[in-house]
């Protein structure tokens, strides 16, 4: 069975009201195109026409049971001013990377500027979830169910295994070792390696002269990170403190990450 999650009042069934609608940049079509109501086809529309630039048949079969899939429309989530019938990049899988950064701008853009349509088949029977924030057209067979709640909220209410806590933690994790945040401490540790090869080649002149051979102006690149290393304006412990620091919290995020993790792969 078919179920489909309503959160912000964007799935319609008035086809004169969706061809109307001209805020949106990027709209959808769901179907239903088995009696069974095992298939159904997806389709995305572009611009004031309504100019079809995607469409898939989904069988629940695609789907393993206890698997959540992502539609993205990547580049158009991005650049407006592409059109996607010349550039499609559209993203048919589990969440990655790129479905975080998805998620996360979707906290504080217009819907529209992160559309995704989210697909889950329930572990125990066949029930198939679709929730959207695309303004979307269905057909009779549909019957969209109101809600406030999020994507993981309704998964787990069919399927109880199902942690809502790791995309918490998650994105916690994310938060943490993000590179605006995580860089000055990379950074402490690649000066102190560099330091290190640098002395391993004045000790060994076979290994330097290779070294020379492969980067000519390496006494150059040398003298240059030597006037820049991090050490320069802050003490050595200062810095090894602010590298135990870092890691140590990153750590301990990640280990309740994979607490979470590991366990809601043991229950698929």
């Amino acid at each position: 069975m078919l179920l489909f999650y309503d959160t912000k009042n964007n799935i319609i069934k008035d086809k004169e009201q969706f061809d109307k609608e001209n805020t949106r940049n990027i709209k959808a079509c769901v179907s239903i195109i088995s009696s069974e109501k095992q298939s159904f086809k997806i389709s995305l529309t572009f611009g004031i026409d309504n100019k079809k630039f995607w469409e898939k048949d989904i069988n629940i079969s695609d789907i393993q049971k206890g698997k959540k899939i992502n539609i993205l429309i990547r580049n158009d989530a991005l650049y407006w001013e592409k059109s996607p019938e010349t550039n499609p990049y559209i993203i048919f899988r589990e969440d990655d990377d790129f479905v975080y950064f998805i998620e996360t701008c979707s906290d504080y853009f217009d819907v529209n500027f992160c559309p995704r349509i989210q697909l889950y088949r329930t572990k125990s029977d066949n029930q198939f979830l679709i929730k959207t924030n695309l303004l979307t057209l269905y057909n009779d067979p549909i019957n969209p169910i109101i809600t406030t709640k999020t994507f993981h909220e309704i998964i787990h209410e069919y399927d109880k295994d199902y942690l809502p806590e790791v995309r918490s933690y998650r994105k916690k994790l994310r938060e943490n070792t993000e590179p605006r945040t995580s860089l000055s401490y990379m950074e402490v540790q690649l000066d102190i390696l560099y330091q290190l090869v640098f002395l391993l080649l004045q000790e060994n002149k076979i290994l330097y002269n290779k070294a020379l051979e492969l980067i000519p102006n390496l006494d150059d690149f040398k003298n240059i990170l030597e006037r820049t290393y991090i050490t320069t304006i802050k003490s050595l412990p200062d810095c090894l403190n602010e590298v135990i620091e870092n890691k140590s919290k990153i750590r301990n995020i990640q280990k309740e990450y994979y607490v979470y993790k590991n366990h809601d792969k043991s229950n698929t």
